[in-house]
């Protein structure tokens, strides 16, 4: 029994959660589209290509193809030979002007953008890091670079762990959501950075010139793709109940944090972490206010913070729920765990111990990425801040295609709302409806197609959606999937793929393999 005589049951080791965005939510899954190669802008949409659908069209204009070769402009090809471009989803794009490159959001293996289990759990991570017991971390200067690294890392890894194996965090499992479709729910955003020069004064930064300047409307920011505010997402959360007790973990050697073994405990913690996090921004910004030529967005997200941190505090009335900031923009002490206080860092940068922040500049961090506000069409909203709530088991199951769409609801981002919350029951909950395991085999099928046939580049994406055939246990259904990929090659055009076995091409060898595979 974990300390403070908490009994664990199977019914409370393990939490469906609805993750509701505050604020947009951009979770890189490293590529960056261009303009006129993987998009196109009409009518100020941005329209993303389905590149299998485009080289059908292609294959009947030789003409054109050669055009490309050339480097002629895609939209130009397009108008001359008077083609149709077929698109996997388009979105609205709060910039000014057409992006040159997007940083691409991360998608599933049907296309559907969804939430890692691994963000949610990294951030998860780094508010309960700072409940840890700090007393052991050193407090008199060492007399050398060398010492006082030694000591933090010594220290550091006795408070959370020397690695994964043995982190205080490893009892609990967070799985990826279920994803929503792109359409609809995607939203290109130009993110402006706040950055602070010499002598902290306050400025915008321009990827343009590289430079930071007075103006936010004369600053390029950057370009993502994000989740709008207002999504809704389903995953569950569990804790390992082996892991979780006391003896298995001193056993192992897992560093301690009660909050791990239990949701009401954790989800506390986390709420604590959360307000420090928004009265600590909420000063930032204060401080710039005055100082700021563009008084606007400052004074907009001071406001935020003001509306956040009310939210933080109505939450903490609801069981298990807390609000946290996750994700690209949670910036750097949110992304490397926030456990370095102020006057430690102070004291590195001013030794020289760490490279960070700018010379003249005395506050670290210095920049704040922020999305526009259509309220006020001002960068004045924070990114990745969202209300996580438990609901009941039977949300987290696959859904049909058909009603995908309804796990994203789209609302504008306004001042934060927290909606009551029904009290958890402490009854068992009734088990969920029978599913028939021939509707739910009909509908991955054809969640499958659906990938395959929106696939943007089939060929450099084969190997990962050969591997979501392997994955599959039901054999039946795993022979289905093979054939819908083989047919799929076979009807690339020009015969791509006879070639590609002809000249012994990678992704063809995989296909070929899983023919064999799956007979």
């Amino acid at each position: 029994m974990p300390e403070g005589g908490i009994a664990m049951t199977e019914a409370s080791l393990t939490r469906t959660w609805k993750v509701t965005l505050l604020t947009p939510l951009h979770l890189g899954d490293g590529v960056k589209l261009q303009y006129n190669v993987d998009y196109m802008v009409q009518n100020g949409s941005i329209e993303v290509i389905d590149f299998d659908g485009l080289a059908e069209q292609l294959a009947d204009t030789p003409q054109a193809i050669n055009d490309l070769s050339k480097s002629i402009r895609l939209d130009q090809i397009v108008r001359d030979y008077k083609l149709t471009v077929p698109h996997l989803y388009t979105m609205k794009s709060t910039a000014g002007s057409s992006p040159k490159e997007i940083r691409s959001f991360l998608k599933n293996a049907y296309g559907e953008p969804y939430l890692a289990g691994s963000s949610l759990k990294g951030a998860i991570h780094t508010a309960l890091w700072t409940g840890l017991d700090r007393t052991g971390l050193p407090r008199q200067r060492a007399a050398n670079e060398k010492d006082y690294k030694a000591g933090f890392k010594k220290a550091v890894e006795h408070m959370g762990g020397k690695d994964p194996y043995h982190m205080f965090i490893r009892p609990l499992q967070i799985s990826d959501s279920m994803g929503v479709v792109a359409q609809g729910n995607i939203v290109c955003e130009e993110i402006k950075f706040f950055n602070l020069q010499s002598g902290d004064a306050p400025g915008w930064k321009d990827f343009q010139t590289r430079k930071t300047i007075d103006d936010f409307k004369n600053a390029i920011g950057m370009h993502v793709e994000t989740l709008r505010a207002g999504t809704e997402l389903i995953l569950q959360a569990h804790i390992d109940k082996l892991l979780a007790e006391d003896a298995v973990r001193d056993a192992a050697g897992i560093t301690r944090c009660e909050e791990v073994t239990d949701f009401d405990r954790m989800a506390a913690r986390i709420q604590a972490h959360s307000k420090y996090i928004a009265e600590r921004e909420k000063a930032f910004f204060g401080r710039y206010h005055t100082a700021s030529r563009d008084k606007a967005p400052i004074q907009s997200v001071v406001g935020f913070y003001e509306d956040l941190i009310q939210a933080i505090e109505k939450t903490s009335q609801n069981r298990g729920a807390f609000i946290l900031r996750l994700a690209w923009g949670s910036g750097w002490r949110g992304m490397t765990g926030d456990w370095i206080g102020d006057e430690d860092m102070a004291f590195l940068r001013e030794k020289g111990y760490v490279k960070l922040g700018k010379e003249g500049v005395e506050i670290f961090p210095k920049t704040r990425r922020l999305a526009i506000d259509p309220k006020n069409n001002t960068p004045s909203l924070p990114l990745g801040w969202v209300l996580v709530e438990p609901v009941e088991a039977r949300s987290f199951r696959l859904k049909p295609i058909a009603t995908m769409q309804q796990t994203a609801t789209v609302e504008e981002p306004s001042a934060i709302a927290v909606k009551p919350q029904t009290p958890l029951t402490t009854q068992p909950e009734p088990p969920p409806a029978p599913i028939d395991p021939e509707v739910e085999r009909q509908e991955q099928l054809e969640r499958f197609q659906q990938r395959i046939q929106r696939a943007t580049a089939f060929q450099a994406e084969v190997e990962h959606m050969i591997r979501v055939v392997q994955q599959t246990a039901d054999h039946w259904l795993k022979r289905e999937m093979a054939a819908l990929l083989v047919k799929k090659a076979q009807s690339l055009p020009n015969k791509a793929y006879a070639k590609a076995q002809k000249d012994g091409k990678r992704w063809a060898k995989m296909i070929d393999e899983l023919i064999r595979e799956v007979p």
